[in-house]
């Protein structure tokens, strides 16, 4: 879901950027894409500096726009770029702040995990995790957006 959000708000090329951001009268001045992982697990898709002309419509549009993607289908060739660069940030992280990366990791085990440590194990995948997702097809997307 994180790659899948990138992939719909991170850039002024992403989708959601370029229908409610980069147009001639802006709806908003950035979206960001959020998870919160505590359970439930919630999806938050932020907009800010949203005219208040433009509350009561701003649902329906975001809606619109991401049924749009899910009948138009994926640009592969720009989810690949999004996925390298979230491992190659992944690995940046790790490099620089291995302490915070491995405290929220172990606070989410304790937390949320089994107390086998395989939920542990499959938290510390990230890297693998990318290297499935190059391999995703299109349709895979749509689905988990559908879902």
């Amino acid at each position: 879901m994180d790659i899948l959000g990138e992939y719909l708000s991170d850039s002024a090329v992403s989708i959601l950027s370029q229908t409610f951001i980069e147009i001639e009268d802006p709806i908003a001045t950035s979206i960001s894409f959020y998870i919160a992982y505590q359970l439930p697990c919630t999806i938050s898709i932020h907009f800010e500096s949203v005219p208040v002309e433009n509350l009561d419509t701003l649902e329906t549009k975001l809606f619109d726009v991401l049924r749009n993607v899910a009948k138009d289908g994926i640009d592969m060739e720009r989810m690949k770029t999004v996925i390298e660069t979230g491992k190659s940030r992944c690995i940046l992280m790790m490099e620089r702040s291995p302490a915070t990366c491995m405290t929220q990791k172990l606070i989410n085990e304790a937390l949320y995990g089994s107390l086998d440590g395989k939920t542990l194990r499959d938290e510390v995948q990230d890297l693998h995790y990318h290297d499935e997702l190059l391999s995703w097809t299109s349709d895979q997307w749509i689905s988990l957006l559908k879902q």
